[in-house]
């Protein structure tokens, strides 16, 4: 029970400190347009501009600050409550045959980076609570104009399959590089614990890593949940028609915000779990 707490109390800290930087990701995401701008500086302030609005309302950057605390705290606790028990269940059916073929780091690796995959889809489940904060960070409107547009939809979890494509993909690369740096770079082992500096690198490199390799979908994957239910298309539309209208670089949109929001968060909040998990 105290990993659940911790999870869940770093989820809602999490969300608080890094809210702007998750609304600038998605407002820059939703921007369906090109730069026109012909230097770095305009680029800049093109970018500033989508993110907050004109006039320009920094505390806009905070809409969808309730929503956000929810989705996150339960967004953690199953992320990192759940994944070494999912871990202990395929180490029980599938260790021993993954440690003869291919040697006890190599399983354990994969069999970390499968128990993230599997936490990782279950998380979409969450899905019509990350609506309701999207819907005010991309409106800013009031929670409740939020939740009942989104609960009103035919279906709240429309864009459940394309976000377990992005979380399944994404949480296997999370946990199996964050192990795979302990144990090979680090060599770390129960005689040699890793240092809290050790534990840092291992965390930001995997966020780092997940983040880069998850970017596309999760730029198509924002504009499929974000859509309004009278003009609702299919991911795979909306993946044609960004690449047609905005060109390849639109799958980038967001990264930069979305690399110094997520990366900082999630490298604390694994490095958290994994101290207190070395000290119980």
């Amino acid at each position: 029970m105290d990993s659940l707490r911790n999870a869940a109390l770093a989820g809602g800290l999490e969300a608080s400190l890094f809210l702007p930087l998750d609304t600038a990701r998605v407002r820059l995401q939703l921007f369906q347009g090109r730069s026109n701008a012909t230097n770095l500086m305009g680029h800049f302030r093109g970018a500033m501009s989508v993110i907050l609005g004109t006039p320009s309302r920094p505390a806009s950057l905070y809409q969808g600050l309730i929503p956000a605390v929810g989705y996150r705290m339960l967004q953690r606790t199953i992320q990192f409550g759940a994944q070494p028990l999912t871990k202990v269940v395929l180490e029980n059916h599938l260790g021993n045959p993954l440690k003869e073929q291919y040697g006890d780091n190599a399983a354990a690796i994969m069999l970390n980076g499968t128990a993230g995959s599997i936490v990782g889809s279950v998380e979409a489940a969450l899905l019509p609570v990350e609506k309701i904060k999207l819907f005010q960070q991309q409106y800013r409107v009031t929670i409740a104009i939020a939740a009942r547009a989104v609960m009103h939809t035919p279906n709240p979890w429309q864009g459940v399959g394309i976000t377990m494509g992005r979380n399944a993909p994404g949480a296997f690369v999370l946990f199996a590089v964050s192990d795979l740096i302990k144990r090979k770079v680090f060599h770390a082992d129960q005689e040699h614990p890793l240092s809290v500096a050790q534990h840092v690198a291992a965390s930001v490199s995997a966020s780092a890593t997940s983040v880069v390799v998850t970017a596309p979908i999760d730029v198509v994957r924002t504009r499929t949940i974000a859509q309004k239910s009278e003009n609702r298309v299919g991911a795979l539309s909306i993946f044609r028609r960004t690449l047609q209208e905005e060109g390849a670089s639109a799958f980038a949109k967001g990264l930069g915000p979305r690399l110094m929001s997520v990366v900082p968060k999630l490298g604390f909040t694994m490095t958290m779990v994994s101290l207190l998990g070395s000290i119980s």
